[in-house]
């Protein structure tokens, strides 16, 4: 390694499963990614959502990688996310380079400390709904009509209405009470959430906001592939 480098480590699951989901929009534009590391705490950020870490090493700055480089990162992670050990990174300045578990690609690397405040979520608007559930149910939710792990073309259905969120996918439905404002269902890949949502264990509860424009998941956003308004507000499953 060399002298001016610095050596890095983060918590597995929730890095290379946060890499994996912002991967799984390639096609809707994902544009560049942003490592923010501060004083402990890794701010990652894409157009497609954000999420913050603890990181163990002596780095502050702030490294950027195109989307094409980190669909590399991404595939590394997949391959090494089952493993409990903590994600290695590497940043050389001198060099340009991101190193993640040995996967290497160029990065635009800053030095000087940078600080960055998370973007807050846009209040719920007409036309749209909003939901805030307990993580733990919602992850109960999505194993009763997934058991295993959705495969890549899987999508699942999202239902608010009248105080209940129901999950549907081809193997049957689940619901759970909530505290809903708005009405609507809309359609998801059931793989590229059940990813988002494993990145969040340990965060107690989750908001969800949806509408024509996408669905956001706390700070992370994803594009839906149908959404429709109900002005009845009942599950109609």
């Amino acid at each position: 390694m060399n002298s001016d480098s610095f050596s890095l480590s983060v918590p597995r699951q929730e890095f290379a499963g946060w890499l994996l989901s912002v991967a799984a929009f390639k096609f809707a534009g994902v544009g560049a990614v942003e490592f923010h590391f501060d004083k402990g705490e890794l701010l990652l950020r894409s157009s497609w959502g954000e999420t913050r870490m603890p990181y163990q090493g002596e780095f502050c700055g702030k490294v950027t990688i195109q989307e094409r480089r980190l669909l590399t990162l991404a595939k590394r992670g997949g391959k090494l996310q089952p493993q409990p050990v903590p994600v290695k990174i590497l940043i050389d300045p001198s060099n340009n380079i991101l190193g993640v578990d040995g996967a290497e690609v160029p990065a635009q690397i800053v030095l000087s400390p940078v600080s960055a405040k998370a973007t807050t979520p846009p209040k719920s608007h007409p036309g749209c709904v909003g939901v805030k559930v307990l993580t733990t149910v919602l992850a109960g939710l999505i194993r009763k009509v997934y058991p295993a792990v959705p495969g890549k073309k899987e999508t699942l259905k999202i239902t608010a209405a009248h105080g209940q969120v129901a999950f549907q996918s081809s193997r049957g439905v689940a619901r759970c009470e909530a505290e809903v404002l708005g009405a609507g269902e809309w359609t998801v890949p059931a793989r590229t959430f059940r990813q988002v949502l494993d990145t969040f264990q340990g965060t107690a509860s989750v908001s969800l906001e949806a509408d024509a424009n996408g669905m956001r998941l706390n700070s992370f956003k994803m594009p839906v592939s149908y959404w429709n308004a109900l002005s009845d507000p009942t599950l109609g499953i």
